[in-house]
């Protein structure tokens, strides 16, 4: 069983730490090491931010598997996901991605589709967003784009 709830403060040193590892930085756009003081500030003004949704998905014992991002536009929102490092390859994104998207319908009805941007060689992510329904929209600079309606 997995619970989605929605990020607060407590959260800040495990998202710090997800976002600093090496297997994580691979795979997002920036793929420098962040300092903590950045990483604060970032994830303080995402917490206040009515244009960002930021979700945590744990199992039922509260062990944190992931954290969802949703940057919400008008009609759609950028979907942005990164697993605990402990977490991977054990088959849990499909249900935390599945989670947050029931969560989004339920609280932002107005969103109708999501996009998701996943680098071409992160073929685990490629293959867990098309698992859940994602389709592939277009290629730009090694960038896939992928969009589920809602």
């Amino acid at each position: 069983m997995y619970i989605l709830r929605k990020a607060n403060f407590k959260d800040n040193l495990d998202i710090f730490n997800w976002r600093n590892d090496e297997t994580s930085r691979k795979m997002f756009f920036n793929t420098k090491k962040i300092k903590w003081k950045e990483h604060c500030i970032w994830f303080e003004s995402n917490l206040n931010n009515n244009k960002k949704c930021l979700l945590i998905c744990s199992r039922k014992n509260n062990f944190k598997v992931a954290i969802i991002r949703f940057d919400l536009l008008k009609y759609k929102a950028k979907i942005s996901v990164n697993l605990n490092p402990s977490m991977r390859g054990k088959g849990h994104a499909v249900n935390c991605l599945n989670l947050s998207l029931e969560y989004l319908k339920n609280f932002y009805p107005n969103i109708k589709s999501i996009i998701a941007e996943i680098k071409s060689n992160n073929i685990v992510s490629i293959k867990t967003f098309e698992k859940i329904g994602f389709i592939f929209v277009k290629s730009k600079e090694n960038i896939l784009h992928y969009e589920k309606k809602l």
